[in-house]
């Protein structure tokens, strides 16, 4: 055994020629594959081509896009109101964490009465549904804090008022 590297003997113009056509067909599918690929994405990302399904409903008007929109505002604003009113410094004052979330309810009027239509008028909309869920989910978790603050701050509230003078 020497240590010299053996040398292949060259190749044949037969073996040169398969060699290309086995490295171009390779060739040929990765690019074909890496191609197709970006169109997909590209169309999926940037929905070219895309139509609504069928049976899906038809997009609204403005007027009710608008109409969702003021109705959501209206009602964020009432929530934020409430909210504050209640986690502010008279707002849980010698309350029970019932009465503190009861009052924040309370405040939410009148408002909130109106939430059934502003719920229809927005289930007309393509992103009506979401936006309202999404502020649905937003009143849940004031709730939760109110509800929190009652047990978690309001000891410590009082703690601090005890040594405030009168």
């Amino acid at each position: 055994m020497s240590d010299e590297p053996s040398e292949l003997p060259p190749r044949t113009p037969r073996q040169k020629l398969a060699s290309r056509l086995v490295y171009g067909s390779f060739l040929g599918l990765a690019t074909a594959f890496i191609l197709s690929s970006t169109y997909q994405l590209v169309v999926g990302v940037f929905g070219l081509g895309s139509e609504p399904l069928p049976g899906s409903a038809p997009p609204a008007s403005a007027v009710e896009a608008q109409a969702c929109s003021d109705g959501i505002a209206l009602l964020s604003a009432a929530l934020e109101r409430s909210f504050a009113h209640s986690v502010g410094p008279d707002g849980a004052s010698a309350r029970t964490e019932e009465a503190v979330v009861a009052a924040f309810r309370k405040n939410l009027e009148p408002e909130w009465t109106g939430e059934p239509a502003i719920e229809r008028t927005c289930g007309s909309h393509p992103h009506g549904h979401e936006a309202f869920a999404a502020l649905l989910r937003l009143k849940l978790a004031q709730e939760g804090l109110v509800r929190r603050q009652m047990v978690e701050i309001d000891p410590l509230r009082r703690s601090v008022n005890a040594y405030l003078p009168h």
